[in-house]
């Protein structure tokens, strides 16, 4: 299981823990990704973030795929 290196893991099944909100309100801008350009997951947390008062939040469209794709550096978390 990859992640983009320092992202912060909101599987969307758990709902939008309370230190995620924290920790992306106090962001300048938040990127929120998914498996892929298929998944909708990111769209989702995204509207989530939004309504728990995130002022700037974006999708990367390509997800982890896209940046494993182009060689851009990840990390390995336990799932």
């Amino acid at each position: 299981f990859a992640h983009i290196v320092g992202a912060i893991s909101a599987p969307l099944g758990e709902g939008l823990r309370q230190d995620v909100r924290e920790t992306c309100r106090r962001a300048k801008n938040v990127i929120v990704y998914c498996d892929g350009a298929e998944c909708d997951a990111a769209l989702q947390i995204a509207r989530q973030l939004k309504g728990a008062g995130v002022a700037e939040v974006r999708i990367y469209p390509e997800g982890i795929a896209g940046w494993q794709a182009a060689g851009m550096p990840v990390q390995t978390v336990p799932h």
